[in-house]
């Protein structure tokens, strides 16, 4: 016979089984206010706090309720999921709650989003346009490999504007579909009727200026890519040259835009490109650092030493072979280019101003132009230095 854990009295009826601690106690004692185990004290402290609808499972060696336990570790393991995914929640309220779709139809369909396309229409064109007329300049900011960065930009606002005059154009249609009536229809058609007739009485004026304008357009500039065998050799020449040491920057890029601008002009005239001399170039450096602190402009230095003369003084070879014919000697051509406002030049600011008008001064000599069109000369290097009291750049190309 079963004892009464509580009482110690043998149970003579039917005893009763504690399902939170397991002990047996008489009818007496089985009461709740008789009986407060521990696992009983947790179930009715868990009942105050929050009725219980979902079973839970109870360790009754320790006293603590698996549960709980893992309600916990689900509350924090929620808290992670919920901070990862914050900002998709927050994007598609946004896109789904906050703005229906047939409000977002209605936006793209409404005037207000015409003139919207319109006004981004005329910003892009602008950008597209500053970057048209500056390309060179920003393709000389940062050297990447293979890739002209003031082209890519281009090409990239380029994009933007024809994406963006579809839509201005699906705009214009569905409002003339939709929201525009018939008299209003007959007017536009009549403005259309009138424009083409004006145009085609015109058409001697217009045609060619639109014709002109689509010729006038360089659209080598929209290729980001560099895919000229020749343009990819100058800048290997250039990046297996490297920038000097204690070379101020500025002047080191007029170097590279001559001798780039130089190249383009053979290619014009069917002449092959000239590779980039680093030992060349340092001599034509000195030569143009000499003329700028003496003031003695001259193919001739102080000594009286000739372009060839100071190249061989350097140990640079200065014979080249042609077959059976052995040519010697160094082509030269110097230059000074002030800065400001230059009679016949415009205004002189930029380093590509700089390359560019003196480029144009050469080529306005017979002789200097003789030297950057001669076909014999395979290699060429160029050196600027800037004075800062006169403001002079002066300028050396040497030819072998």
């Amino acid at each position: 016979m079963t004892n009464c854990y509580y009482c110690k009295i043998p149970i003579k009826k039917l005893p009763f089984k504690c399902s939170f601690c397991g002990k047996y106690y008489c009818p007496e004692h089985r009461l709740p206010e008789n009986h407060n185990c521990r696992g009983l004290k947790e179930y009715k402290k868990q009942r105050h706090e929050k009725s219980g609808k979902h079973k839970r499972s109870w360790d009754y060696m320790g006293g603590k309720i698996n549960g709980i336990r893992k309600k916990e570790e689900d509350k924090q393991i929620n808290v992670i999921t919920k901070k990862k995914n914050i900002l998709r929640r927050i994007t598609n309220f946004i896109k789904y709650k906050l703005i229906p779709r047939n409000i977002r139809n209605w936006i793209r369909r409404s005037p207000k989003y015409l003139i919207q396309n319109i006004l981004f229409l005329t910003i892009y064109g602008l950008i597209a346009l500053m970057i048209y007329q500056n390309i060179e300049l920003i393709n000389t900011i940062i050297d990447i490999p293979l890739i002209k960065l003031g082209s890519l930009l281009l090409f990239i606002i380029t994009f933007l504007f024809i994406k963006r005059i579809y839509w201005t154009l699906k705009s214009i249609g569905y409002l003339y579909n939709k929201q525009i009536t018939t008299n209003q229809r007959i007017i536009l058609l009549i403005i259309l009727v009138v424009l083409t007739v004006y145009i085609y009485n015109n058409q001697k004026t217009y045609i060619p200026q639109i014709a002109g304008y689509n010729t006038s357009i360089e659209y080598e500039k929209f290729n980001p890519l560099i895919i000229n065998i020749s343009e990819i050799g100058e800048k290997v020449s250039e990046w297996a040259a490297g920038e000097p040491e204690n070379m101020n920057r500025d002047t080191y890029n007029i170097e590279l835009l001559v001798f780039r601008e130089t190249n383009k002009i053979r290619r014009n005239y069917g002449q092959k490109e000239l590779i980039w001399d680093p030992l060349l170039a340092d001599i034509a450096r000195q030569h143009s650092l000499e003329m700028a602190k003496t003031g003695h402009f001259s193919h001739f230095n102080i000594e009286g030493e000739d372009p060839t003369e100071r190249a061989e003084e350097r140990g640079y070879e200065t014979i080249t072979r042609k077959g059976y014919v052995y040519e010697i000697g160094i082509g030269e051509n110097i230059g000074l280019m002030p800065k400001g406002n230059v009679e016949g030049y415009g205004q002189i600011s930029s380093n590509q101003d700089v390359a560019e008008a003196m480029i144009n001064s050469w080529m306005n000599s017979l002789g200097h132009q003789a030297n950057i069109l001669n076909g014999e000369y395979e290699f060429i290097g160029v050196g600027v230095v800037y004075d800062p009291k006169e403001e002079y750049y002066y300028l050396t190309q040497d030819f072998k």
